[in-house]
């Protein structure tokens, strides 16, 4: 067993934010290995080709249902014979998904460092969002580094007397964002551009009024471009849209 980093990651939203991190190890040359695991497997594969990673082992999962606990009772055996078969010295989890929390807590029980990106995100409410506030706030319990995207973040872990071995580093989001912005290359003029990104399922019953409020804002702002993301899964009315609004995603 070689002495290496493993990242582990199972949804899109892993894949952008780690992806800057697996570049800098690569830049380094400090061993480690990607473990993917197929949280979200259509989109989590769409997000590793753009972002040009190629998993070292893949963790497929049979979704007999969408449910979490299916997916985490699936996952559990797997994901601990890979540790038990590779051996990382630590391992490197993002945010606060299921994937994450399964793989700091095998790490926790094997007595594996666990470095938290994304450290101190919270809502204060164990009901919004569920299950993620509970999962990053027991992530952050145990791991060894703790990696705070914002001031706030940082703030938030020192209330809960976390702050040992926790780091203002910025949000690797952003170093995504600008990794994907030189690839594309950049306009001789930037847009007046608004994007708007919505999708938890907790909020899908207020959708609607929150779209309505932002088009009622676009409406305020005719110069400005609003183009909204949007859970397929999401219907609502678009009777009152406004000409500088771009749904992706939505159906009426």
């Amino acid at each position: 067993m070689a002495e290496m980093l493993a990242i582990l990651m199972g949804t899109r939203p892993e894949v952008i934010k780690l992806a800057p991190v697996v570049w800098e190890l690569e830049r380094r040359g400090i061993p480690h290995e990607v473990w993917a695991v197929t949280q979200h497997s259509e989109l989590l594969e769409i997000a590793l080709k753009e972002f040009r990673i190629e998993p070292d082992y893949r963790i497929e999962i049979p979704r007999s249902d969408s449910s979490l606990l299916s997916f985490s009772e699936e996952t559990l055996g797997r994901l601990k014979f890979l540790f038990k078969a590779r051996g990382p010295w630590a391992v490197i989890v993002q945010g606060d998904t299921i994937t994450a929390w399964l793989g700091a807590y095998i790490a926790f029980l094997r007595k594996v460092p666990v470095f938290h990106v994304e450290a101190g995100v919270r809502s204060l409410c164990l009901a919004e969002p569920f299950p993620e506030e509970a999962l990053r706030r027991w992530i952050d319990e145990v791991a060894e580094i703790k990696f705070c995207p914002t001031n706030q973040t940082w703030i938030n872990l020192w209330n809960e007397n976390l702050e040992r071995h926790s780091y203002l580093v910025g949000n690797t989001g952003i170093d995504a964002l600008r990794w994907t912005w030189e690839k594309i290359g950049q306009p001789e003029k930037l847009p007046r551009l608004v994007e708007v990104d919505l999708h938890r399922r907790e909020h899908w019953d207020k959708i609607p009024q929150i779209i309505e409020a932002l088009i009622e804002l676009a409406r305020k702002y005719l110069d400005w471009r609003f183009v909204f993301f949007l859970h397929p899964a999401i219907k609502f009315d678009r009777e009152k849209d406004s000409p500088n609004c771009i749904f992706f995603g939505a159906t009426n």
